[in-house]
């Protein structure tokens, strides 16, 4: 039998898939999007306010479409504002407790059945942090010669 655990590879693959795609939106000027996403409540956290927790206290589906502000995408979590009842309100989701990711536009659809929330946390911070690394130097060479990676750019400061 392997040791590889293909499954959990997979997910952690698609977290990033969403995370770069919310990422894109959110830096989007404009845009006809329709996302429809399901996430845990009760995980460790999740950031919603306590009479959503109590609608919802297992998981809880949310629309990005037309009425939403101030997606914000981080190593870990994206925060968006939202209107519940007619009243604004920031919810912060962390990628590991996405349960369903849907693009309706897009025919793209991805569900998680394995939770390896602490495995893929790990990851995506490490991963986010490197991949911000590289994209920075990138920024930073455009005005250097061309083909030309300096890696001290890649040291960290001790």
């Amino acid at each position: 039998m392997s040791n590889v655990n293909y499954n959990k590879l997979i997910n952690i693959m698609m977290y990033m898939v969403i995370r770069d795609a919310l990422n894109i939106i959110s830096q989007s000027k404009s845009g006809n999007y329709h996302i429809r996403i399901s996430f845990l409540t009760n995980a460790d956290n999740v950031i919603i306010p306590d009479y959503l927790k109590k609608e919802y206290p297992d998981e809880m589906p949310i629309v990005l479409q037309h009425q939403f502000d101030d997606l914000v995408v981080n190593d870990c979590n994206f925060s968006i504002v939202l209107s519940f009842c007619g009243k604004k309100e920031r919810i912060v989701v962390p990628f590991v407790t996405i349960t369903k990711y849907v693009d309706m536009n897009c025919d793209f659809s991805v569900s998680f059945s394995e939770r390896h929330a602490d495995e893929i946390e790990i990851f995506l911070s490490k991963n986010c942090f490197l991949t911000t690394q590289i994209q920075n130097t990138k920024k930073q060479n455009t005005s250097q010669a061309d083909n030309i990676i300096f890696l001290n750019n890649f040291l960290k400061d001790n």
